[in-house]
């Protein structure tokens, strides 16, 4: 199968090296600068209320998006020292059957997730949140959530699969590389360090302290279901991009698991009770067991899914 040979690389291609520094050099530069930009936002927030959200966050949500915002940064000089900006290029690059497939993605992601929460309510676990606003504050939510979601989609993709799984993909068989990339995919989601009150102003090198912590809020009994479940998606989304050669169908079922995540967690909750044992306790269907069977019906589409889209681009 010509999607599943191992590409070898040209001599100035350096994919792991890209990979090593687009993992380090966010957590160095993002870590140095998380204590600078923590104390300014109090500084403003002793001069505005008006910028609550950002003044009052806590210093370990400032320091992951420093980390995040410096990981976006260098994305692309990261993916043209890999050498896979060229592949990327072409696998960008939209006509009318990769567009279709972005729209069909997203809306079968959606719809996958909505049947759960369905099932969930009919089973007396979701019932409608208590605090929603009126009908033109949920509208106007929801576009956020959509165009967010789009984001999130493409973004990720370009970069767990376009460029992670790429990077492994350059020097290992298909197989292998979609099983570590899906393990990297699942695992990076579960590194947030516990939360702890810091002192005024915070000092240069509490960002780094942070590193020690970032698997504290990981709990094997209860959140092993979600790992498992991210490490399908993984898989999932691999597959299909080893055999659809382009990223908009991916981008599309990201995007629309996402989207459906963030909606349905906004609209309902959860029924206090005992934890259901397929659902969990949490308002996010994707935490339960139940996902882990949703989610093999889209990886067994992908491994009997037929490589396609292997001809020009620019074909419409």
């Amino acid at each position: 199968d010509e999607s599943m040979t191992t590409p070898i690389p040209a001599p100035k291609d350096r994919p792991v090296l890209a990979l090593l520094l687009l993992i380090l050099v966010p957590l160095a530069l993002g870590g140095l600068l998380a204590p600078h930009a923590f104390n300014g936002l109090q500084a403003l927030g002793e001069k505005t209320d008006a910028l609550t959200k950002l003044t009052d966050a806590p210093f370990e949500r400032v320091a992951n998006r420093c980390v995040l915002i410096t990981a976006m940064l260098i994305l692309i000089p990261a993916i043209r020292m890999s050498g896979l900006h060229r592949k990327l290029r072409i696998e960008l690059r939209p006509n009318r059957t990769r567009i279709r497939e972005l729209w069909v993605g997203m809306v079968l992601g959606l719809l996958s997730i909505a049947m759960l929460y369905a099932a969930g309510a009919w089973l007396g676990i979701f019932t409608w949140s208590s605090s929603l606003p009126g009908g033109w504050s949920i509208a106007g939510k929801l576009l956020v959530f959509v165009i967010s979601a789009l984001f999130i989609g493409l973004f990720e993709e370009i970069f767990f699969r376009g460029f992670v799984h790429g990077a492994f993909r350059s020097l290992l068989p298909g197989s292998i590389a979609i099983v570590l990339s899906s393990a990297f995919f699942s695992g990076i989601h579960f590194l947030r360090p516990s939360r702890q009150p810091v002192d005024l102003p915070v000092a240069w090198y509490e960002g780094y302290a942070l590193l020690g912590r970032l698997l504290d809020r990981f709990q094997w009994d209860t959140q092993w279901p979600f790992m498992l479940t991210l490490f399908l998606i993984g898989l999932t989304l691999a597959t299909f991009y080893e055999k659809r050669g382009n990223l908009f169908l991916i981008s599309g079922l990201h995007a629309g698991w996402v989207l459906a995540l963030r909606s349905f967690t906004y609209l309902l909750k959860t029924i206090p009770g005992d934890p259901h044992p397929w659902f969990g306790k949490s308002d996010n269907v994707a935490q339960g067991p139940i996902a882990i069977f949703a989610i093999i019906w889209f990886l067994a589409a992908a491994m009997l899914c037929k490589g396609r889209d292997k001809t020009k681009a620019t074909q419409t």
